[in-house]
């Protein structure tokens, strides 16, 4: 993980050169020459960006932070996956030449910040799945009858959901069904994870951008945006 994000940290960890290739391809004028600065002794710079605009400060703090947040040997990775999907073949050589993960990350915002969202899907995707193990409590989920895609209702105890009828809700068994149920669940409680996150990630997105986001994912196994709107919950 890239850990908690933190301005002065995360100037501290990108190198002056990337830092200046950021501002400059911004257009952003500090009036500091940060080419004399010691190597990630950044209070210069922080005092003189606190000295912007409130709009310019937004910007650049919003920037760092989504870099940061693929900082990671995972979302380099999932940054090189998008490249490849845009047939930018060199991309994967010039990254890997850059020294330090946070340089890497910047220099991928400066240059291909396109990738930036399909790559944030993935790396949350990869996240999700290596969270999700066999080792996990056991299984409990609560479905609205008047959200379950008809398709899927046949993999529920149809007793028990009569049973709740009344209450417009079942909660499965886990214990009684077949495997091909436990997945079914399995799948929905991941999905209901990304949902989660990438509403923590992108608070001002609507229902249906993050569904069509999660649609993406290998998590939602085929499932189309639709189905995934109607049975997650944020």
């Amino acid at each position: 993980m890239s850990g908690k994000y933190s301005s002065k940290q995360f100037m501290k960890v990108v190198s002056n050169v990337f830092l200046n290739k950021y501002f400059e391809h911004e257009n952003i004028d500090l009036d500091v020459d940060s080419d004399p600065l010691r190597e990630h002794d950044t209070d210069l710079l922080i005092n003189a960006i606190l000295l912007l605009k409130d709009i310019a400060r937004s910007n650049i703090e919003s920037d760092f932070q989504q870099i940061h947040s693929l900082a990671t040997r995972a979302g380099i990775k999932a940054l090189t996956a998008v490249a490849k999907k845009h047939d930018n073949i060199d991309f994967n050589e010039k990254i890997r030449s850059i020294n330090g993960i946070h340089n890497q990350a910047m220099w991928a915002f400066i240059n291909n910040r396109e990738y930036w969202q399909d790559a944030s899907i993935l790396f949350e995707a990869s996240s999700i799945q290596s969270s999700t193990s066999p080792k996990d409590e056991p299984l409990t989920i609560i479905i609205k009858l008047t959200q379950l895609p008809g398709d899927e209702l046949m993999y529920f105890d149809l007793d028990l959901i009569k049973s709740k009828s009344e209450g417009k809700s079942s909660v499965p068994n886990t214990c009684k069904v077949e495997q091909r149920k436990e997945n079914t669940l399995k799948t929905y409680r991941a999905i209901q994870k990304a949902a989660i996150n990438l509403k923590k990630q992108h608070p001002s997105k609507s229902k249906s951008w993050i569904a069509q986001s999660i649609a993406k994912m290998p998590v939602a196994q085929g499932k189309s945006s639709e189905t995934i709107r109607k049975n997650i919950n944020i």
